[in-house]
C-alpha cells in the first residue's frame, strides 16, 4: 500500500514537471504580453494579495514575465521621454532663426491677429454659433437614446457615447466632467475624486471622448462606413473618424466627435435647472468643452486642463500633432480655438485655461501671455 502510494506521488509529481515545463515553453514561445489560459483563469479567480503568492509558487515564469515586461515599458518610456525633450529643444533653437531671418516678430504678429480674430468674434459671434450647430452636431432625430439607471448612452452611426451621473435632489449647481485620450473614465481618476469629494450642493456628470474612458467598452461596436473599405487603420486610434465616408446626412467627422457628448449634456440641462453649470475638459477633453461653453447658454464657467492653443502656437511648436481636429476639420478651415475662447468671454461667462509645466515652452508662454491680455478682463 505505502509503494503504491509512494508511485502515485512520483507520477503527479513528475506529470506536474512535465505540465509545467511545457507552460513554460509554450508561454516563452508567445509574445511577451501572453499569458496561458489557466493563469488568465486563477487570476481572475482570485484576489490579488492571494494571487501574488500563488503565482510565486505554481507560476514563476509568469513573475519573470511580469517583471521584464515591466523593465521594457519603463525603457520605453525613459526613450520616448527623451526623444521629447530632444525634439522640443531643437525645434524651438532653431525656430528663432527661421523668424528672424523671416523678418517675423513672432509676439507682435500674433497680437495683431488676436486683435483681428477679437473684433471679428465680437461681431458674428451668433453666426458663429449657429454655425457650429448647423454643421458639427447631428441632427437630433439621426440619434437614439438608452437609459440604464443612472446612465445614458447616445447613438449613431454605430458609435456611442455614455455619460454617468451622480446627483441629489437638492443640489442646485453641476459639474461636467470631460477625460481625454486616457483610458480610463474621469470618475476613476484620483484627481476628480478629490475633487468632488470636496464639493457641496454639486450633481456631477461624468462624460469621456469619443473611444476613450466611458465609451472604450463600444469599440468593436464601430462600423460605420468607410472604416471597413479601409483594411490599415487601429480602432485605438481616434483619427478613424477621418475614415468616415456617409455624408449623406450631412455629418463630418468633428461632428461624430461631437454630438454624442453634446446631447448627453442637453439631457442632464433640461431634466434639471440649476444655479450654476461648470463644464472641465482634461487634455484632449478639453477641445469638446469649449464647443459646449459656446453651445449651452446655461454653461457659466469652462475650465481646460493642459488643452489646446490655437493653431498659431501649435504650428510653431513641438507638441503639434496629427489628431484630425487640430488639423483636419471643417471648423479649423475658417476659425481657430481662439474664436472660441472670445465668444465664451464675451459672453460674459469665466473662461480659465491651466498648464502643467510639460506643455511650456517659449512660444506657448508667448500665446498664454497674449491671450491673458485679450480674455480676462472681466
Amino acid at each position: 500500500m505505502k509503494k503504491k502510494r509512494l508511485l502515485f506521488i512520483i507520477i503527479f509529481f513528475f506529470l506536474g514537471l512535465c505540465s509545467y515545463l511545457f507552460i513554460y515553453h509554450n508561454i516563452n514561445i508567445k509574445e511577451s504580453n501572453e499569458r496561458s489560459k489557466i493563469y488568465n483563469w486563477i487570476e481572475k479567480k482570485i484576489d490579488k494579495k492571494k494571487g501574488g503568492y500563488l503565482k510565486k509558487i505554481f507560476f514563476p515564469w509568469a513573475i519573470i514575465k511580469d517583471q521584464n515586461l515591466n523593465i521594457k515599458i519603463l525603457e520605453k518610456e525613459n526613450t520616448s521621454l527623451k526623444r521629447l525633450s530632444l525634439e522640443k529643444y531643437d525645434r524651438n533653437k532653431y525656430l528663432d532663426k527661421i523668424l528672424t531671418d523671416l523678418d517675423i516678430n513672432y509676439k507682435e504678429s500674433y497680437e495683431k491677429y488676436l486683435k483681428k480674430s477679437l473684433k471679428y468674434t465680437s461681431n458674428n459671434s451668433q453666426n458663429i454659433i449657429k454655425e457650429i450647430k448647423n454643421n458639427f452636431i447631428i441632427k437630433e432625430e439621426l440619434t437614439s437614446k438608452q437609459t440604464i439607471k443612472n446612465k445614458l448612452i447616445v447613438s449613431y452611426e454605430t458609435i456611442k457615447h455614455e455619460s454617468l451621473i451622480v446627483e441629489k435632489k437638492n443640489n442646485k449647481n453641476l459639474i461636467i466632467f470631460i477625460s481625454g485620450h486616457e483610458p480610463t473614465s474621469p470618475e476613476e481618476k484620483k484627481s476628480i475624486k478629490l475633487l468632488t469629494n470636496e464639493l457641496n450642493n454639486y450633481d456631477v456628470l461624468y462624460l469621456s471622448i469619443f473611444n476613450r474612458g466611458l465609451n472604450k467598452k463600444f469599440r468593436n461596436e464601430i462600423s460605420f462606413k468607410g472604416l471597413n473599405q479601409n483594411k490599415d487603420y487601429d480602432m485605438n486610434n481616434n483619427n478613424i473618424l477621418k475614415l468616415y465616408d456617409n455624408h449623406a446626412n450631412n455629418i463630418n467627422p468633428l461632428g461624430l466627435f461631437l454630438s454624442g457628448n453634446y446631447y448627453l449634456i442637453k439631457n442632464a440641462l433640461q431634466k434639471k435647472k440649476y444655479d450654476q453649470v461648470t463644464i472641465a475638459g482634461l487634455s484632449g477633453g478639453s477641445i469638446s468643452a469649449l464647443f459646449y461653453g459656446v453651445l449651452f447658454d446655461e454653461i457659466n464657467n469652462v475650465l481646460t486642463f493642459d488643452g489646446v492653443l490655437p493653431l498659431r502656437s501649435y504650428f510653431f511648436s513641438s507638441k503639434m500633432t496629427t489628431y484630425f481636429y487640430y488639423n483636419d476639420n471643417m471648423f479649423l478651415d475658417k476659425y481657430d480655438f481662439d474664436t472660441l475662447y472670445f465668444i465664451i468671454v464675451n459672453s460674459k461667462k469665466n473662461l480659465n485655461m491651466y498648464y502643467s509645466d510639460l506643455y511650456w515652452d517659449k512660444n506657448y508662454e508667448i500665446s498664454k501671455n497674449l491671450l491673458d491680455k485679450f480674455m480676462f478682463k472681466n
